[in-house]
């Protein structure tokens, strides 16, 4: 008998459903019900009647209930003393853009809800941050991947789009206005590119592979991990670079810089929560998953 089949039971009893307690513990429905089903088979028992509009404890499942709600409220008091009587901070991997332009306004609105809701926060490329994810040295992660695995939850939260930047020099101003097709005039020109490992360049690379071209054809002149520098470079007239429109909105607007290729959707992409799908998720960490689990929600509807 282990935590995840107590804490799947305890879900299905509290939620009366099976679809809403893998909702709740970030699982498949068929998984919540084989961890019941494995519960019932070792205590050979039946713990719940099931029925098409209702659950129902057995004499056998409400007292396995009483025991299994003080073991798993035990057990969450341990997570909660294990860091010298605080509260263990949530640890967030996050690469460039939701770290820097997304994650700081939900943190700080978070917070407000829970106050003592705390997290140490560490940037890194997309695939990084992945890893450590699945490396278990970050609680949860932010990317522009998609991750598949069923041993975690991967979660779209937010749409993005990647456009090409320049100097607001008359060159590209006369490019801004002419009727020739931008992008392709853009691609002759000295390239700023992200590093390997970034959610950016791998979708900068898809954009190039559907306009039928490879990296090889372009004149890249650098690769930089940096989206505050590659800006800067541009800005200097060292290159162009395609980057996300959310990183260069205040510099667009002030006419620091210039935008080609927003609207085109081969640059759209979506940003990502990943997460392991864990019984054993402590309950800080559980319930601000289940709060951005909302937002993407709203954003969906």
């Amino acid at each position: 008998m282990e935590f995840k089949h107590l804490a799947a039971f305890t879900a299905v009893v509290r939620y009366q459903s099976f679809t809403k307690a893998a909702r709740a513990l970030f699982l498949t429905q068929p998984s919540v019900s084989a961890q019941v089903s494995q519960l019932e088979e070792e205590l050979q028992t039946k713990l719940l009647e099931r029925t098409t509009k209702s659950i129902r404890l057995t004499a056998a499942g409400e007292e396995l209930f009483e025991y299994a709600s003080g073991i798993l409220a035990v057990r969450e008091k341990i997570y909660r003393r294990c860091s010298s009587g605080r509260r263990v901070p949530v640890c967030i991997g996050a690469s460039t853009i939701p770290s820097a332009y997304l994650l700081p306004d939900l943190l700080t609105a978070y917070r407000r809800r829970v106050p003592d809701f705390s997290f140490e926060l560490h940037q890194s490329g997309s695939q990084k941050v992945i890893d450590g994810v699945i490396e278990s040295r970050y609680d949860v992660g932010f990317v522009s991947l998609a991750y598949q695995d069923s041993a975690f939850a991967c979660v779209r939260l937010w749409s993005d789009r990647l456009v090409f930047i320049t100097p607001p020099v008359e060159k590209y101003q006369e490019l801004l206005l002419s009727r020739l097709d931008p992008v392709l005039e853009l691609l002759r020109e000295p390239l700023i590119f992200r590093e390997q490992g970034s959610g950016s360049l791998q979708s900068a690379e898809r954009f190039l592979a559907q306009a039928g071209l490879t990296e090889n054809e372009l004149n890249i002149v650098a690769r930089v991990d940096d989206t505050e520098a590659i800006k800067r470079m541009v800005a200097c007239g060292l290159g162009i670079a395609m980057i996300s429109d959310l990183a260069v909105r205040k510099e667009i607007e002030e006419g620091r810089l210039l935008a080609f290729g927003g609207d085109d959707p081969t640059v759209q992409r979506d940003i990502f929560m990943i997460h392991r799908r864990d019984y054993g998720l402590r309950a800080g960490l559980r319930a601000f998953l289940e709060y951005l689990e909302a937002k993407a929600c709203e954003q969906g509807s």
